[in-house]
């Protein structure tokens, strides 16, 4: 299974504070391999949306990072064969097609400067 964790951010500048919220509304996701899952992150304040992924005894891993449907970034190992990010209004997504047991993980959504 796939789970999510819900995160709340709040970032402070020189100019004051700036809130920043992303929520992860789905805490646990289950789906059989070979499938294909939807994992959502809400946010407001944020341009750019980061997907990573922490698998058992493994260090934290960036996926991608979306900026707009023109443009992603994706990390070494990961493409967009398996994974992709698209956005509606307030809520980026990560798809992952054709799961498999090595994609059983807690995914994060982020935002950093």
């Amino acid at each position: 299974f796939i789970d999510c964790v819900t995160s709340l951010f709040n970032f402070f500048s020189t100019g004051g504070v700036v809130s920043i919220t992303l929520e992860q509304p789905e805490l646990s996701v289950t789906k059989s391999v070979t499938r294909t899952v939807k994992l959502s992150c809400r946010f407001q304040g944020v341009s750019i949306i980061h997907w990573y992924i922490l698998r058992p005894n493994e260090a934290l891993q960036r996926i991608l990072y979306y900026e707009s449907a023109a443009k992603n970034g994706y990390d070494q190992g990961f493409n967009n064969m398996s994974f992709r990010a698209e956005k509606k209004n307030d809520e980026c997504f990560l798809v992952i097609y054709n799961l498999e047991m090595s994609d059983t993980a807690t995914y994060y959504c982020a935002r950093w400067d």
